[in-house]
């Protein structure tokens, strides 16, 4: 499944702040634009991910030294990047197996935005309510629901999901 629709529905604007960013500003962006993730930019290029475990982690681990840290002392670096012909299976994948909520779209070579986990339930919601009609089907005929390929194939993105 190509990530097209998760790209329509997206906002156009990369939510980013530099890598010298300090932290207690990194917590405003994410505050004001209601998100947990934000791409981290060095001379607009981009070099990594804050997220809010990140955040907590700083808090936590080094409370002394919270407020000299940056975003480049607490980002996740050297993420996949994930493109439009991406699979939504690919990501999900790289997610689970990088243990990250949020991937770097690039098209151009350049980062566009930041697919998260979110995203990826939205897209299978809708799918969920798309395929509604063959699970009503299936229900009516008195089959049970978890034998219907649709319904196995949401519980196991679910799963990968950690839900």
């Amino acid at each position: 499944m190509l990530l097209a629709k998760i790209l329509a529905d997206k906002p156009g604007k990369l939510i980013s702040v530099s890598d010298d960013a300090h932290v207690s500003f990194i917590y405003e962006v994410m505050k004001s634009h209601r998100v947990h993730h934000v791409a981290v930019l060095q001379a607009q290029r981009y070099v990594g991910i804050v997220d809010q475990e990140a955040l907590l982690d700083a808090i936590m681990i080094s409370p002394q030294n919270f407020n000299s840290l940056e975003a480049a002392d607490i980002m996740r670096k050297n993420l996949p990047h994930i493109s439009s012909d991406s699979k939504v299976e690919e990501v999900l994948e790289l997610m689970r197996d990088r243990d990250v909520q949020a991937l770097p779209y690039f098209e151009g070579g350049h980062c566009h935005t930041l697919i998260t986990r979110t995203d990826l339930l939205r897209l299978i919601n809708d799918q969920l309510f798309e395929e509604e009609g063959l699970v009503d089907q299936a229900i009516a005929k008195g089959e049970i629901a978890m034998a219907n390929p649709v319904v196995r194939r949401l519980l196991g993105t679910l799963s990968d999901l950690g839900i």
